[in-house]
């Protein structure tokens, strides 16, 4: 539902100074739900140029009101207001404006383009609008091309996950065109309820009654028609034998002709993939790389051609049990005709669906891969549309060749691989387990923090915090075997790097919330599970569990820089979209090594 500003009892609004004067936009109108706002606000009702000076006026005619939007923890506290409960950042109403932006304040947030929530609540309702900041610098392209690549890593890592369901090394999977593994893995996951259609349809296809015209003796006639008599009068020389009407089951039915093409395919396909890997599996035999020095991808090596064999086996075997479906007494009687539209049978009859519904999917060459819903719904805000996309980049570096972590479980690598897969939102809490050797590191999306040492788990929840800020966007924790060996915190800053860090307000008492909130990460988080409690507890409180924390931030050009304050333990790392970010896979491999080192050097 949409209600008109007018009608409310409060109002936000928005002003811009130029260098003419200024220009208010009051919001016009909010959606009082936030569903609503995702499907139906597609056009933002304030738009905003990036980089003029900003104001905000939040009123009410409640005092108890609160205006929350992106980008407030940036603004002094002497402007803000903090929710005790979840440490949540709002306005309250006020006759004043309050700045947002100000390039002569010390104090600013200069919004970077994109989509910004806003909600206001009203005596526990909530109303929702959107501002937009429109480009004045930089290109359109970034931001479509962050909505592009979440879509097209998430397909990816999907199509990663059905090779590597099937026990089977991502680089090793050159027998067959991915098309016709891809081919072979929906044939597989459908085979059963395949093969009970089939069944059903060997002994009881569709078919209609046609009407044809035999010579019989005449006295074995029973029907007489007007072609009968025609025939009569025409050939009076067939005196003893006459033509007459026979009723007939006819089989070559639009629905049976496609079914049998289907069955073709199948036997093509099936065929197909199993020469393949038989040429491949033989080769593999008489041709086993050397792994003189190397055990491991010996031993790979020989289960992959196990699992190769498996799957030739297992297509031999349906192709005969496709070949056994050719015997059906009308199978023979089904011409090869193609009909160019499907027949409406095809989708009221199960039998027929099922098969329909495999020749659609073996057109796609590919499991069907969609997105969940509320994936589109978390990405039109553009803040958490960057956090998203942050995070998958994150998973892809994990599994870079030069780290070499393999996906183990959690989020999509807990999905079942059928004739769909459905991509799963990324929930708070998430988490993806990673593995190397002895190494194990587990990536969780908005984890909250306990505030005590009783709540923690050495595997699940390792760290708590003393301080007030325990709601980071995320986290890695870093095993070897089952020994903590320490995190590392992020959080992503949709915003420029001046407005994340302002190392001239570090003396002062006018540091940002942001700031304040990052330096909470890094030293009032604790761990007793640390090193397995392998250290005198007045030792193991000497020792941050999180040597560093991150703040990720968008640029503008392909710097690839990072910038440490080392008296905070605060890395600032920009990864930006359509870029490489190749350093963040460095940065990741430095701070696991730190902490493996100073495993060394504090347990003996």
């Amino acid at each position: 539902m949409v209600i008109q500003s007018d009608l409310l009892p409060f109002s936000v609004t928005f002003t811009m100074r130029f260098l003419e004067g200024e220009s208010e936009q009051k919001v016009p109108f909010f959606f009082t739900t936030e569903s609503e706002l995702y499907e139906e606000g597609a056009t933002p009702v304030i738009s905003v140029t990036e980089n003029i000076p900003l104001q905000i006026h939040f009123q009410s005619d409640n005092s108890s009101d609160r205006l929350y939007m992106d980008g407030l923890d940036a603004l002094p506290e002497t402007f803000i207001q903090i929710d005790k409960q979840d440490g949540d950042i709002f306005l309250q109403p006020s006759e004043h404006p309050v700045v947002l932006y100000d390039i002569q304040a010390e104090y600013y947030y200069p919004y970077i383009p994109g989509l910004y929530r806003l909600m206001v609540r009203h005596e526990n309702e909530n109303y929702y609008a959107w501002l937009k900041i429109v480009p004045k610098q930089i290109n359109q392209k970034q931001l479509d091309i962050m909505r592009e690549e979440v879509e097209q890593v998430l397909k990816g890592l999907a199509h990663d996950l059905v090779y590597t369901s099937a026990g089977l090394d991502l680089e090793q999977t050159n027998f067959a065109s991915p098309e016709l593994f891809k081919q072979f893995r929906v044939i597989q996951a459908n085979f059963k309820r395949t093969m009970s259609a089939l069944n059903d349809l060997y002994r009881k296809v569709n078919y209609r009654i046609k009407k044809v015209y035999q010579l019989v003796p005449e006295d074995k006639s029973r029907l007489i028609d007007q072609i009968t008599i025609r025939h009569r009068t025409q050939h009076p020389e067939t005196k003893q034998l006459i033509k007459t009407p026979v009723n007939t089951l006819d089989f070559d039915l639009p629905e049976n002709r496609l079914v049998k093409s289907i069955v073709e395919k199948l036997i093509q396909t099936l065929s197909l993939f199993a020469s393949a890997v038989e040429t491949y599996v033989n080769k593999g035999n008489t041709e086993i790389p050397s792994f003189e020095h190397e055990p491991v991808e010996k031993k790979y090596h020989v289960k992959n051609l196990d699992q190769l064999k498996e799957y030739m086996n297992q297509a031999q075997q349906m192709r005969g049990a496709l070949h056994w479906f050719r015997t059906a007494p009308w199978y023979k009687q089904v011409s090869e005709k193609k009909d160019l539209v499907p027949p409406i049978v095809m989708t009221t009859d199960v039998r027929y669906r099922t098969l329909y519904q495999l020749m659609n999917n073996l057109r796609r060459e590919s499991v069907d891969i969609q997105l969940d819903r509320s994936l589109s719904y978390q990405w039109k805000r553009t803040d958490k549309l960057y956090e998203i996309w942050g995070f998958i980049q994150l998973l892809k570096f994990l599994q870079d060749e030069r780290l070499g972590f393999t996906p183990v479980s959690g989020w999509l690598y807990n999905e079942e691989i059928h004739d769909h897969l459905i991509i799963p939102s990324i929930q708070p809490g998430t988490t993806v387990s990673f593995s190397k050797g002895d190494l194990i590191v587990k990536i969780v999306y908005e984890g909250k923090l306990p505030t005590q040492s009783l709540d923690t788990h050495p595997l699940q929840q390792p760290l708590y915090t003393s301080g007030t800020n325990n709601h980071p966007d995320g986290r890695l924790d870093v095993y070897e075997k089952e020994m903590y060996l320490g995190s590392l915190l992020f959080d992503f800053k949709y915003r420029s790097k001046t407005a994340i860090w302002k190392p001239d307000l570090i003396s002062t008492n006018k540091q940002t919330n942001t700031m304040k909130q990052l330096v909470s990460y890094a030293f009032h988080c604790r761990s007793p599970h640390l090193f397995e409690g392998k250290l005198h507890k007045s030792v193991r409180n000497t020792i941050r569990p999180v040597p560093e924390v991150w703040a990720i931030y968008p640029g503008r050009k392909q710097l690839q820089t990072s910038e440490y304050h080392d008296d905070h333990g605060i890395k600032l790392i920009e990864l930006s979209p359509g870029f490489e970010n190749s350093h963040i896979i460095e940065e990741l491999k430095q701070i696991m090594d730190l902490m493996l080192q100073r495993k060394e050097a504090m347990v003996r």
